[in-house]
């Protein structure tokens, strides 16, 4: 089984957002102190793009597990991605939340991450 790509990796996370595009500069810095005030816990960079803060292991049936941030967000495509791990008990009280998500849950309450056909319904399966 391959190793989780995305992992803290110790860059620093102001050196990050110093990097951004400047117009979603104060956009991330308060989305960032959301995302401490939620999960209680300072913020690391996961991967070379995702601030996240607290932690959340997951293990799917097929025995793969890993680790990420409990919360966080990247900017992808001049746009904030907010990423939030099971804190949603099924896929209407996310719709209840959120009524036109760009990313809708599929019937086994996974948001896909891609459009691609190689990962189309998603990464759990794959």
């Amino acid at each position: 089984m391959a190793d989780n790509k995305t992992r803290t990796t110790g860059s620093d996370v102001d050196e990050h957002l110093a990097g951004i595009d400047p117009k979603m500069q104060a956009d991330a810095a308060e989305l960032r102190a959301m995302c401490e005030q939620v999960a209680g816990a300072p913020s690391k960079m996961w991967g070379p793009s995702i601030i996240g803060a607290g932690h959340y292991h997951y293990k799917y049936e097929s025995g793969r597990e890993g680790d990420m941030a409990e919360i966080g967000f990247a900017v992808r495509s001049g746009k904030l991605v907010v990423y939030v791990m099971g804190q949603l008990p099924d896929q209407q009280t996310y719709l209840d939340r959120i009524p036109n998500p760009t990313f809708a849950p599929d019937r086994d309450n996974v948001i896909p991450l891609f459009e691609e056909d190689w990962f189309a319904d998603d990464a759990y399966q794959r």
